[in-house]
């Protein structure tokens, strides 16, 4: 903690420094969007890694146990299958009617109406879905 800690106070340092008020004010409506932009980044490269290593996975298990794609296929079908319809439904498919669907409901107030659509727990199940796909050959359909 001392770390952040230390952080926190340099960049206070800095933002003190700043005589202009409107740019400290932009600065700040700026910073929470610079922080998801960053995390959602680290986030996609994530599941890059992730989609490679189910993909060289995937070819593993084709070129060394032939046999092996005709029960582990079906198997990581399945288990996608059944994590989607046991815990997030609406995170079946692209996702980009859910997202549509979403923009179309999100008004001031009505954030309970698109949490079903999008959500932590949605994107979650997805990328985890998706990861087993691909290890049971899912990329190849």
């Amino acid at each position: 903690m001392p770390l952040l800690y230390k952080i926190k106070k340099e960049f206070k340092t800095y933002f003190d420094r700043i005589r202009n008020e409107k740019v400290k004010i932009n600065l700040l409506q700026a910073i929470p969007f610079w922080m998801a932009s960053f995390i959602t980044g680290l986030i996609a490269v994530a599941y890059a890694k992730l989609f490679s290593l189910a993909e060289k996975s995937s070819f593993y298990i084709i070129l060394h146990l032939k046999w092996g794609i005709f029960i582990i296929t079906p198997v990581c079908f399945m288990l996608a299958w059944w994590l989607v319809k046991k815990f997030a439904p609406f995170s079946r498919g692209s996702g980009i009617p859910q997202v549509m669907a979403a923009l179309e409901l999100s008004k001031p107030g009505d954030q309970h109406k698109t949490e079903f659509l999008l959500s932590l727990k949605v994107a979650f199940i997805k990328i985890i879905s998706s990861i087993i796909l691909v290890t049971g050959g899912g990329y190849w359909t």
